[in-house]
């Protein structure tokens, strides 16, 4: 069976509750879904700032130079 948690503002995660040991809390399925979250910003965050830190080719600052 698949569950779908809703946390920090709405975001999505699904998980299958089917592999889940008997008698699992519900305390203990919400911190695993906000491990993954945590891991999944984490990972974001991370290609994010390795686009903003990645340099801009010579010839497209070329062609931005001609557009002045």
């Amino acid at each position: 069976m698949l569950e779908t948690a809703y946390m920090n503002g709405g975001s999505a995660l699904v998980s299958d509750t089917a592999n889940r040991a008997p008698g699992t809390k519900g305390k203990r399925r919400r911190r695993d879904v906000e491990n993954a979250n945590g891991s999944i910003g984490r990972a974001l965050r991370t290609v994010y700032q390795q686009a903003v830190d990645e340099r801009v080719p010579d010839d497209m600052l070329e062609l931005l130079r001609k557009l002045d």
